[in-house]
């Protein structure tokens, strides 16, 4: 197996899961080979996976709250980059708030959605595509990204030498420390092979973008909680529309739900921020 690309550390089957699948040995973070996955319109309309139109007032509660994470850090709106933006949902929030938005998408669907609202601040394809002039960011961010990634260290360094001194990375990426992932293992939800390749332990990203002159400033233990999901499997769409417009105090229920979760570290995501150092 290659070594462990967030330390160097050597990695190791665990007893369970894929051939191929390693864990490493010094920062608990595990790596499955790259596979082909179609990010088409079937992972975006509900077909072969969530259906984002349909969440979106559920997708800009969550947006909303990471923004809520990030005000304390830049309290100042400047210039974002956000990789795998999807259908452009956070750069919405964002933009709402005073930041200027740009994105980046590898989907051909998603990100024809979301240069409708956009323009040409969103681009199709990999970060190595995005403009040189997308620079001097005050933060670069990927919600659900950098598990997918087949070199999370080159997006990394990528982002690092893009932003000012002092400039924030934002990840949220499932927490393959959590207890939910150590007790479930291959039945944990976020253990997908063939989708997911990359498992970081908060040991695993600290040593990822220390390499690339970054410093943890924040973890905040979080769940990509969706109330409505069952709902949104059933296929009840008008159903979910209803409750989503009559119960307005939703969003309270699922921000106690997340307060537990985190305090009882029934978490399975984790969501941080490192900050580039001035001297670099």
């Amino acid at each position: 197996m290659k070594p462990c690309v967030c330390c160097g550390g050597e990695l190791n089957h665990p007893g369970w899961g894929p051939a191929g699948f390693g864990v490493c040995g010094l920062c608990g973070s595990g790596f499955l080979p790259e596979t082909a996955r179609p990010y088409d319109a079937g992972y975006f309309d509900g077909s072969g996976g969530v259906d984002y139109a349909a969440s979106k007032r559920q997708f800009q509660w969550i947006n909303h709250r990471r923004l809520d994470w990030l005000t304390p850090l830049a309290p100042r709106p400047g210039r974002l980059l956000e990789v795998g933006c999807a259908l452009g949902f956070f750069l919405e929030a964002a933009e709402e708030r005073g930041w200027t938005g740009f994105g980046v998408e590898i989907s051909p669907f998603a990100a024809a959605k979301a240069r409708e609202r956009h323009g040409e601040r969103v681009i199709e394809g990999v970060l190595e595509a995005a403009p040189a002039a997308w620079k001097d960011l005050d933060l670069a961010c990927g919600f659900h990204v950098l598990e997918h990634v087949p070199d999370p260290a080159a997006m990394v360094s990528d982002l690092a030498g893009r932003l000012k001194p002092g400039g924030l990375i934002a990840w949220e990426v499932p927490d393959f420390g959590s207890r939910a992932a150590r007790t479930g293992r291959e039945s944990w939800q976020y253990f997908l092979p063939g989708e997911h390749l990359n498992y970081f332990s908060l040991e695993g990203l600290k040593r990822l973008h220390k390499a690339a002159g970054m410093e943890l400033v924040v973890s905040h233990p979080t769940s990509f909680t969706r109330l409505l999901g069952g709902v949104d499997r059933a296929g009840m769409k008008q159903v979910k529309e209803f409750v989503l417009r009559r119960l307005r105090w939703l969003g309270w229920i699922k921000a106690l739900v997340l307060r537990l979760k985190g305090a009882t570290g029934a978490h399975d995501c984790v969501f941080v921020v490192f900050k580039k150092r001035e001297d670099l």
